[in-house]
């Protein structure tokens, strides 16, 4: 089984790098029919892996960072169907399959420590809605993020951004939601798990940073858009601390959320 998923990770990562430069190309020609299809083809193999991500380690695959970075381009594609179907093509389209090329090969280069198991602390019912929810709003953040910085560029080249100023907004707000249940199931089973809903603990403290960023640009009139890229670019740096650094840098490591 682990020579097994040793092979379906390169080939889950071939696959995402084809379907970002497919999607790319669909989108600037505007064949996102065809896009959509091949993306889905990724999303099969994406969820092939965390399938066997989970036989191996006989439980849900979502514990370390290996895991968890291979699990996100499985949400990508449902979501990327969704906003499809609800609001038609995104000016962000093609930027799905992008970040979940970038996360995949993310997850090649993670330890993978695909034998793990669950400790003690993590055996909760608040275990798979608290992370799954957070995967989900980190997903749409990425999009949004990207969304972010193409109406940055367009505005450099003094064109119209409003559309791509209007995608990240609505991301945003869709993001938001998942974001806060995420953070209050996380202070209930902290308090189930440890006896107290709060311990300032680094990870703590940087994902109520990253929600406090987040609701007040979702606050901000859109005529303060300047004011409003800002804070969106404050809101993803403190979701890269606390999705990323936190989990990778020792000295930022997290004593409660270590595992």
């Amino acid at each position: 089984m682990l020579m097994l998923a040793d092979f379906i990770m390169p080939f889950t990562l071939f696959c995402s790098a084809v379907i970002s430069l497919f999607s790319g190309i669909c989108f600037i020609a505007r064949k996102e029919t065809f896009g959509t299809m091949i993306f889905a083809l990724s999303w099969f193999v994406s969820l092939t892996v965390v399938i066997i991500n989970g036989v191996v380690s006989e439980s849900i695959p979502l514990g370390n960072m290996y895991h968890v970075m291979a699990f996100i381009p499985v949400c990508l594609f449902p979501l990327y169907f969704i906003f499809r179907k609800k609001i038609g093509v995104m000016p962000v389209s093609s930027s799905f399959a992008f970040i979940s090329t970038l996360i995949t090969i993310g997850a090649f280069f993670m330890r993978r420590n695909i034998y793990w198991r669950r400790p003690p602390a993590l055996q909760s019912p608040w275990f798979i809605p608290h992370v799954t929810t957070y995967l989900i709003a980190y997903s749409l953040a990425f999009i949004a993020f990207v969304s972010l910085l193409s109406a940055i560029s367009v505005a450099c080249r003094r064109k119209d951004p409003t559309v791509y100023d209007k995608a990240s907004f609505l991301l945003v707000n869709c993001l938001f939601p998942f974001m806060t249940f995420g953070l209050c199931s996380g202070a209930i089973w902290a308090d189930a798990a440890w006896g107290s809903y709060w311990s300032w603990d680094s990870k703590e403290t940087w994902s109520l940073i990253m929600w406090i960023f987040y609701f007040i640009y979702l606050q901000i009139p859109p005529r303060r858009i300047i004011i409003a890229r800002t804070i969106h670019l404050f809101a993803f740096a403190s979701l890269l601390v606390t999705f990323i650094f936190i989990n990778l840098i020792p000295r930022l490591a997290s004593a409660l959320h270590g595992y």
